[in-house]
């Protein structure tokens, strides 16, 4: 037996397996044993990291689409706005146009309206237009009638109605009334 006096240091863990002994038989299945629970434990390892991945790919896609359908409900109220700004604008444009159709209407036969005659009331009837008037005489109304019907637009009137002026006491002034038909 020998002996050493110089202190060794203290054996490792491995070093303290090493010495005992498994029997032989032993062997091949604890080292599959060690193996298998080796290859479970990085599967599991390498299982859980991708886990953690998906779920921050999910958290992010998560952000993604909830920022998606906030920006699509923002983009759906301002379409709706829109289409009601459209809306809005094609019946101004509408009334614009048929404003400035009569407009255009009434500044012609207003244009063609003799100087001893003069307009008092025009008022829309279907689709013709009633134009109430004052005339100096049978001169001023039969003048009144020959213009309308050099117009664009009132080409051609019917004289609906022509009587003495109540209020008038010299008796030389005309009340009137001429429809004017639909455009041409």
């Amino acid at each position: 037996m020998r002996f050493s006096y110089l202190h060794d240091a203290r054996p490792d863990a491995l070093e303290r397996l090493r010495p005992s002994r498994l029997p032989e038989g032993l062997h091949t299945p604890l080292a599959s044993l060690a193996t298998a629970i080796v290859v479970v434990v990085a599967w599991w390892g390498i299982e859980h990291m991708l886990l953690a991945q998906a779920r921050q790919e999910l958290g992010q896609q998560t952000f993604r689409l909830d920022a998606s359908r906030l920006a699509l409900r923002e983009a759906k109220l301002q379409r709706v706005h829109v289409d009601s700004l459209l809306e809005s604008d094609t019946r101004l444009r509408e009334i614009r146009r048929s404003g400035a159709l009569l407009a255009s209407r009434l500044a012609d036969i207003a244009n063609h309206v003799p100087t001893r005659a003069w307009l008092s009331s025009v008022g829309q009837v279907n689709d013709a237009l009633e134009i109430d008037g004052h005339a100096e005489g049978l001169d001023g109304l039969s003048d009144t009638v020959a213009d309308l019907m050099s117009s664009k637009t009132a080409a051609a009137p019917d004289l609906v109605r022509a009587s003495k002026d109540q209020t008038d006491h010299s008796g030389e002034l005309l009340e009137f009334a001429v429809r004017v038909g639909g455009h041409q």
